[in-house]
């Protein structure tokens, strides 16, 4: 039997509070860098055959650090995308303002009406 770990990345660098997806940049903070290699930490008694990641910068940063804990060499994979979004690079005041309590089931149509 096969297990598959599906792991968010660590907390990342945010100073303009915006909505990032896939904006570039957002590094891991000094706290998402403990975070991942807290995570190689609990990989380390786990048979990985393999990491593969977003190329966001902030997930393929926890996933080398998980496979440098545990001596695996991630993979990027391109299909490991953010979702599209019309709020990405919008201030999180703004975007909270926007979607009304923060319900994401508003569409963008819905918003400009608002």
């Amino acid at each position: 039997m096969t297990t598959i770990f599906l792991v968010r990345h660590g907390e990342f660098e945010n100073p303009e509070n915006l909505i990032h997806f896939r904006l570039p940049g957002f590094p891991l903070s000094p706290l998402g860098k403990k975070q991942a290699v807290k995570l190689g930490d609990f990989f380390q008694n786990k048979k990985i055959a393999a990491i593969h990641t977003s190329p966001i910068t902030r997930c393929h940063q926890t996933a080398e650090i998980i496979g440098n804990k545990i001596s695996i060499k991630s993979r990027i994979d391109q299909n490991l995308i953010e979702v599209k979004s019309p709020f990405q690079g919008m201030p999180l005041g703004k975007y909270l303002q926007t979607v009304k309590d923060n319900n994401l089931y508003f569409l963008p149509s819905q918003i400009a009406k608002g």
